[in-house]
């Protein structure tokens, strides 16, 4: 019984001592490994192709994006590399791009990315060829971290989380405004769960301030598929400031209304249909996009397609 004793004692040590790997989303089936979004456009199609390649303790080590013309024409490519220290967390990103791959050439380095982390592992600052991009200090008996925007060495304070909730955000909801130069604002209205439910297009100059564009937006209650990796899927980075602005589920309608003054000139539906996976993410979006006034269909469909995966 000894042995048997001693080898069990030593089973068990060498599993506590082993690395704990890290993934990104907790859920497999969350993993987006490819995506592909497709469309036609006269006698030809456009798709744009993304790829996430992951090692064995499945870490996001490389975004390939590729834009293809009918299926097999290479246009440009952009490429993102992802660098580890052995705490996993993300040190170095270099992205390369390739706007003529079709004559062979190499890739061009467009930016380089350095990390910074604290002695508890969260992230510091990042450093964007050469210059601070932004920086996080924490108040940690207060809960609070302060994010601040960095230009030319210079940094301004952005905004803050407190208690993992930013400051900016209210209970049931929250509204944003966001200018356009060229013709007035948006003004957005999101649910509880960060959906975007409400937009509204407001001339600025005008006395009344009349709403020119009113876009409602439904939802469904199932999983999104992660469209592109953020921030907020890298260990040591406070996610309240970054999976901010992801969908929280997945859109089923839109309705576009345009009035002039009271009068009503447009009238847009957006449809999505989805198939999902086991795992309940989305495999395929098809959308569909319909004038109500006319009746007839405003461009042809779009295509979304989606694998899931750590595998390379």
């Amino acid at each position: 019984m000894k042995p048997l004793f001693y080898f069990m004692l030593l089973f068990l040590f060498t599993l506590g001592c082993q690395k704990e790997k890290f993934v990104l989303p907790t859920n497999i089936g969350s993993i987006l490994r490819t995506s592909s979004v497709r469309q036609a456009y006269g006698n030809y199609t456009n798709e744009t192709k993304i790829t996430h390649y992951f090692d064995q303790y499945c870490r996001l080590v490389q975004r390939k994006e590729e834009s293809f013309r009918d299926e097999t024409f290479l246009l440009d490519t952009k490429k993102t590399i992802y660098v580890y220290n052995t705490d996993d967390l993300l040190i170095e990103e270099t992205v390369y791009v390739n706007y003529t791959p079709f004559y062979d050439t190499p890739d061009r380095l467009l930016e380089h990315h350095i990390y910074e982390y604290d002695n508890q592992g969260r992230i510091k600052s990042m450093v964007k060829n050469g210059e601070l991009e932004w920086k996080f200090e924490y108040d940690d008996p207060k809960k609070r971290i302060d994010r601040y925007s960095c230009l030319q060495g210079r940094c301004n304070f952005s905004s803050s989380l407190v208690d993992g909730k930013q400051l900016n955000a209210i209970e049931g909801g929250y509204k944003a405004a966001t200018p356009d130069s060229f013709y007035g604002y948006w003004e957005s209205t999101f649910d509880e769960k960060g959906n975007e439910i409400l937009i509204e297009q407001k001339r600025v100059v005008e006395i009344e301030n009349k709403s020119l564009t009113r876009i409602t937006i439904d939802y469904d209650t199932k999983k999104t598929p992660p469209v592109d990796i953020s921030y907020a899927d890298f260990k040591g980075f406070p996610a309240g400031f970054f999976s901010f602005g992801k969908k929280r589920n997945n859109r089923l309608k839109e309705t576009r209304l345009t009035y002039d003054g009271s009068v009503l000139v447009g009238h847009v539906e957006v449809r999505y249909t989805y198939d999902y996976n086991s795992a309940g993410y989305p495999t395929q979006v098809l959308i569909h996009k319909l004038d109500k006034l006319t009746n007839k269909e405003l461009e042809q469909p779009i295509y979304y397609r989606y694998e899931y995966g750590c595998s390379n």
